[in-house]
């Protein structure tokens, strides 16, 4: 491995994405950022717009990889903001907003789950809170509001799905966040049918 390697760091916050370089060592060579707006249209709404997001990301990346000479990025670890929810065409483009971790619209669906023993057998199949925060809920929340665009949307995936299939071309998820969605049985490493 050149001297010059380093290991990318991808950071997409709830404002702003932030790329930083290290040298394999794990001294840090550069960090670049972009941020994008967090809108609340209503009251208890806190969504994000999935461009926005994916435009804010390539700059990090580019203004961080920009700024030093180096010979190769052999890895990169994206961390991003959880809990999130938005629809995705079959072609890859969003097909709603990003209903962020904040966004409270779902409370009655939480409720209603919470006050039958769906909701807690859920919690501890999946180890993700039936909360309004929850992908899960948040479906839910589709399903009563907007019930044609729950059925003919073939993808609902959160922000680091999202990212990755910018970076990628492919829609693809893993284990922490399948997990946080809700909708994964832990024991099984599953989707969860029920």
């Amino acid at each position: 491995m050149a001297s010059g390697d380093v290991i990318l760091g991808l950071d997409v916050g709830t404002t702003a994405a932030k790329a930083s370089l290290f040298s394999l060592d794990g001294t840090l060579r550069v960090t670049a950022s972009h941020e994008y707006p967090l809108l609340g249209p209503r009251p208890g709404w806190h969504v994000q717009e999935p461009d926005a997001i994916a435009t804010g990301v390539l700059r990090a990346l580019r203004d961080a990889v920009a700024q030093v000479d180096a010979s190769r990025v052999l890895g990169i670890s994206i961390s991003t903001a959880m809990h999130g929810l938005m629809g995705l065409h079959a072609d890859h483009r969003p097909a709603t907003e990003l209903m962020t971790w904040a966004d409270s619209r779902a409370s009655a669906q939480a409720e209603e789950l919470n006050n039958h023993a769906t909701g807690p057998r859920l919690h501890f199949t999946s180890g993700t809170p039936t909360h309004p925060m929850s992908p899960l809920v948040k479906l839910r929340w589709f399903r009563d509001h907007h019930p044609a665009l729950l059925t003919t949307t073939p993808h609902w995936i959160g922000l680091k799905d999202w990212i990755l299939t910018v970076l990628t071309g492919r829609v693809a998820t893993e284990l922490s966040t399948a997990s946080g969605s809700g909708l994964l049985d832990m024991e099984e490493r599953t989707w969860n049918a029920e």
